[in-house]
């Protein structure tokens, strides 16, 4: 096989229980993955009436420092939500913290309580998106699967595995499970993405009554975005190839969530 596993969630240690001395701002967050919807979702809800998101998404805040996180880290991240009004449900987003178990583990710390939703598309769409992505952005020169084949030697610092981690952000499995140390299952909401695309008053609707906020809620026309026009599509020999590369991954993901993800499965 041309790849090889390389974000071994299982081995992260458990975090200590952290009971916080004060009330924390934030009681949920959209965490990833990245080009799967984050945006879109974000855009929906910072809409609601009784929903306060800021108006910049991607502050990654828990991402930053992976070493430690104090008290005086907590107090800082709520200075960005200053400004909240009190009938509102505070939350922010971020398209990669389902990708960090350290952001995660510091979610956690910060509010225990933390209500959390992911929103998950096809790992192989997802990868092309994030490529395509990279080439318009100019940090991507090389061909879709050289890219991918010489992923797994280009991790080190958390910026190279940010740009260049094509396959493993949609190793879902893993994340998940480690999502489920971490938290409650009733504090854990998984869309797909195809799923806010098509059908996307019902998927708001789940939203809206995870988080308790009724769905009083005019949707935007717009149903998307941050989308990127493609110079072609994949080619479907790379499709075939990656589909055998995600297959166990995506089978422990239906049994994990209860879903059906044959569509992800087909040529």
């Amino acid at each position: 096989m041309l790849y090889r596993r390389i974000a071994n969630f299982k081995t992260i240690s458990e975090p200590s229980n952290f009971q916080p001395i004060w009330q924390p701002k934030v009681q949920f967050i959209i965490g990833g993955t990245q080009k799967g919807g984050t945006t879109t979702l974000w855009q929906i809800l910072r809409r609601h009436p009784k929903v306060f998101m800021p108006r910049n998404k991607c502050q990654d805040f828990f991402i930053s420092n992976p070493i430690t996180f104090t008290l005086a880290r907590n107090i800082e991240y709520d200075k960005h939500f200053s400004d909240v009004p009190a009938h509102q449900l505070c939350g922010e987003a971020s398209a990669s913290y389902i990708f960090y178990p350290h952001a995660l583990r510091f979610i956690r710390h910060y509010n225990p309580e933390m209500k959390m939703i992911f929103v998950l598309r096809d790992p192989i769409s997802r990868a092309y998106s994030h490529w395509n992505m990279g080439v318009q952005k100019s940090r991507e020169t090389r061909p879709f699967m050289q890219a991918v084949k010489e992923e797994h030697q280009n991790l080190g610092w958390l910026s190279k595995k940010y740009h260049f981690s094509y396959t493993t952000r949609g190793l879902y499995a893993d994340q998940c499970a480690y999502l489920f140390k971490l938290f409650r299952p009733d504090q854990l909401l998984f869309l797909r993405s195809k799923e806010l695309r098509e059908n996307n008053e019902a998927t708001v609707k789940k939203v809206c009554e995870f988080l308790k906020v009724g769905d009083h809620l005019k949707l935007p026309k717009k149903t998307a975005w941050h989308a990127r026009k493609y110079s072609e599509p994949i080619d479907p020999k790379d499709r075939a190839e990656l589909i055998e590369f995600f297959r166990d991954d995506i089978k422990h993901l239906e049994k994990m969530l209860d879903w059906d993800c044959s569509d992800w499965l087909k040529p």
